[in-house]
């Protein structure tokens, strides 16, 4: 096998592995504009920071997060508008969490 075909292997594993956490901190710079580097550890870590990384360990925000990332890649590679806005998280009154993915917003 070759240097550089083993080199992309273990890269798309890492991304494979890495998923959801490329995925969180993305959308952390992109709701925070500059998230420090601690708060990109409680991020990766899905703890309390200043940017509050506990809702990257919500199940549904990561699938509305999975879904957004989706839409912006068609997007891109369509050269088109996006057709979605980032996910959101609401805190209702009993603490549940839920999650909002906007189809209609741009």
């Amino acid at each position: 096998m070759s240097v550089s075909l083993e080199h992309a292997q273990r890269q798309r594993k890492l991304l494979e592995d890495f998923t959801m956490s490329i995925l969180s901190a993305a959308h952390a710079f992109e709701a925070n504009k500059t998230p420090t580097g601690e708060d990109v550890m409680a991020i990766i870590d899905n703890r309390p920071g200043l940017v509050d990384g506990g809702i990257y360990a919500n199940p549904e925000f990561l699938l509305g997060l999975e879904r957004y990332h989706e839409l912006v890649a068609v997007a891109h590679r369509t050269h088109q508008a996006v057709e979605a806005s980032s996910p959101t998280e609401t805190v209702l009154e009993d603490s549940t969490a839920t999650v909002g993915l906007d189809l209609e917003d741009g």
